[in-house]
């Protein structure tokens, strides 16, 4: 089952260096104001069909990686404000998010992130 599905609109080129240095992604939905936009991957997306859980798969384009933790107020924030915070796991003996609002995945190739890519999130 899918449970969200977003499709990248805008990347901001000057944060993806940062992005990659600290193995995190930052997605909002693309009504955000302009200060959020100039910080985040802005998307359009399907909304929150069904909240996200460890275990889930989560695809970029054909990237896959395992969700290890969910943060308190990450499906709350994908649902309200299509606020999503990736962290990649760089360590093994990592498997809790540092915020709340994060979902953690299992280590991947950082993935390149592309105006039109599709990012899904799949689970029972």
């Amino acid at each position: 089952m899918i449970k969200y599905q977003l499709t990248v609109d805008t990347i901001p080129l000057d944060m993806m260096d940062e992005f990659a240095i600290f193995n995190t992604l930052i997605f909002f939905d693309s009504s955000v104001p302009s200060e959020l936009k100039e910080i985040s991957i802005c998307h359009t997306n399907t909304g929150l069909q069904k909240e996200v859980c460890v275990g889930d798969k989560i695809y970029f384009g054909t990237s896959e990686a395992t969700i290890l933790d969910v943060g308190e107020h990450a499906n709350k924030n994908l649902k309200e404000l299509g606020h999503l915070v990736v962290l990649f796991q760089q360590d093994e003996q990592k498997h809790q998010v540092d915020l709340s609002g994060q979902i953690l995945c299992s280590a991947i190739s950082f993935p390149e992130i592309t105006p039109g890519i599709e990012i899904s999130i799949y689970g029972e």
